[in-house]
């Protein structure tokens, strides 16, 4: 029950951004922020971070994204200790004010498989199942293999198709990451 009203909530929140809605708001939205006076701004703006990891060959970048800005902040190799390199980590965290921001994983470019794709449009309000479903037929894996994600490119009402980017990392590839960081963050 609740993993369908998520399917049905990511579709929609999924509709109302890349639409014409969405649009206005974000504009609206950017038209308040300027409005606010600039202390506020500036917690608006850190409220909005993310922390982002990235293993790369035998280091772990940590960086910050803040307003789709990415800032590198420290690299530490992954051969050091992981006790010692997890103080190291929350002190750099906490100096930077991002104990509490959400963390995500960065991927190499060349590690995500992109494809566009065309489907009716009759199909977006079940995208996730209508994806699982297509999965196979449109990349080399099945569903239960990789992750994916996708972005909304077109809604082309005189066709009635979707034009759509599906983004796919095979499991055990993400799987691999994150388990040899789970004990330096």
């Amino acid at each position: 029950m609740a993993n369908a009203f998520e399917i049905k909530l990511k579709d929609w929140r999924n509709r109302v951004q890349t639409g014409p809605v969405g649009k206005f708001f974000h504009w609206w939205f950017g038209e308040l922020r300027k409005a606010l006076p600039p202390s506020w701004q500036q917690k608006l703006q850190h409220a909005l971070r993310r922390v982002t990891l990235r293993l790369d060959g035998e280091s772990l970048q940590l960086g910050v994204d803040e307003n789709r800005s990415l800032q590198h902040l420290e690299s530490f190799a992954v051969s050091q200790g992981t006790a010692l390199q997890q103080q190291q980590i929350t002190d750099l965290l906490a100096e930077n004010d991002l104990l509490e921001a959400p963390r995500f994983l960065l991927l190499d470019e060349e590690a995500v498989l992109s494809k566009e794709i065309m489907l009716p449009a009759a199909a977006e309000s079940n995208l996730l199942q209508v994806l699982t479903f297509e999965m196979d037929r449109q990349t080399p894996f099945r569903a239960q293999e990789v992750y994916f994600d996708w972005k909304i490119r077109e809604r082309s009402s005189d066709s009635g198709q979707l034009r759509l980017d599906i983004f796919i990392v095979p499991r055990r590839q993400v799987d691999s990451i994150l388990h040899s960081l789970a004990a330096r963050k």
